[in-house]
């Protein structure tokens, strides 16, 4: 079974269109850490671009990006110059987003109380709204579960 999978992904990798650097073009730059980009299918032409220390870029298709649609910066555990893997690490759209505004974010954050001893940092999931007509996200209203890491 492996042998037939390995022979298919070679077949394909081999009739697969080629990317020409004539084909390829920079849609962003300016950014520190772009970790995630996600399309909310609403009919804006917009992207979303996840950075990792904590940032939600909004590429519009008039222009690269403006206001953040999110901004979790002051909520964030200290990241390190080398950017290791703390920051906003996880950053998905609802299936429904264009009608119920909702996101979902995995981040770092403080040391909870009772974490095992060696750690330095919390990660969360969190749940967040886009109200209607806004064009930012609150951070300071999320439904939190903690991920109880080892």
């Amino acid at each position: 079974m492996n042998i037939l999978r390995l022979t298919l992904a070679l077949t394909l990798l081999v009739i697969a269109p080629r990317v020409d650097a004539a084909e390829m073009w920079l849609v962003i730059d300016g950014l520190t850490a772009p970790i995630g980009i996600a399309d909310p299918n609403d009919g804006t032409g917009h992207l979303f671009i996840q950075e990792q220390q904590g940032i939600i870029q909004v590429l519009m298709p008039s222009r690269a990006h403006g206001t953040p649609l999110l901004d979790l910066r002051a909520h964030l555990s200290e990241l390190d110059a080398g950017f290791e893997e703390r920051g906003l690490l996880g950053f998905v759209l609802y299936p429904n987003f264009a009608h119920n505004g909702r996101v979902y974010i995995s981040y770092s954050t403080s040391l909870r109380p009772e974490a095992p001893m060696g750690w330095n940092y919390t990660r969360k999931i969190s749940e967040l709204t886009l109200a209607s007509g806004a064009t930012t996200i609150n951070p300071l209203t999320p439904k939190e579960t903690t991920c109880k890491e080892p």
